[in-house]
């Protein structure tokens, strides 16, 4: 019980007393952020959204806003989420149509239950110039060797894994903070139950 509170204070310290939970970052945000560093599309541009998940949310409203205003959402079920259409004034196609947006738009991010990949190196034919895809679908929703053949560039969850500590400098400060806060709170526990202990110990002892 002691160490569940103990853990339930550092929490709550971290949260109040450092900037971690203020910037909202999601794994979503984070492999947006990933690819705008290697191309990052023209805000009239329509960017294509495949899903419409907890992920795709998150990827729908970080796009707004960074000034995108233009997105298109792929579904397997379009007609039963009109009402996340609406949220976001915009529309929601059938899966099926992906591949035709495919050939015109370049910029997609895809977040969804799959069982198995659906596009290969046969949907890219006939498109203009690569693409930028990011897929968090579990498993991946595209082949990869098939868009890296293609000159397209690809952020997946294998590339997420593999970040260096680099790509979170501009949180290294906070990090710093919120391990002296860990380590504060790790040692006022080991302190307090440490007096309990001796002073148990010397009240059996008399």
């Amino acid at each position: 019980i002691s160490i569940f509170e103990s853990a339930l204070k550092t929490g709550k310290r971290i949260r109040t007393e450092t900037e971690i939970g203020h910037n909202n970052i999601s794994l979503s945000s984070l492999a947006i952020d990933m690819m705008f560093q290697l191309n990052k599309p023209k805000k009239e541009n329509p960017i294509l959204i495949v899903g419409t998940g907890k992920m795709s949310k998150l990827a729908a409203e970080y796009f707004f806003k960074l000034g995108h205003k233009s997105i298109i959402f792929f579904s397997n079920n379009p007609d039963k989420r009109k009402d996340f259409a609406k949220k976001y004034s915009s529309v929601v196609l059938s899966l099926k149509e992906l591949e035709l947006y495919m050939k015109k738009y370049k910029f997609i991010f895809s977040a969804i239950s799959s069982s198995g990949p659906n596009i290969s190196s046969s949907s890219l034919k006939g498109r203009l110039g690569p693409l930028s895809i990011i897929d968090l679908s579990v498993p991946s929703y595209f082949r990869k060797s098939a868009i890296t053949n293609s000159n397209s560039i690809i952020i997946d969850m294998d590339t997420i894994k593999q970040l260096e500590s680099s790509c979170f400098l501009m949180l290294k400060p906070t990090l710093k903070k919120c391990e002296y806060i860990i380590d504060e709170e790790i040692n006022s526990f080991v302190l307090d139950h440490r007096h309990r202990y001796e002073l148990n110990r010397a009240q059996i002892s008399n």
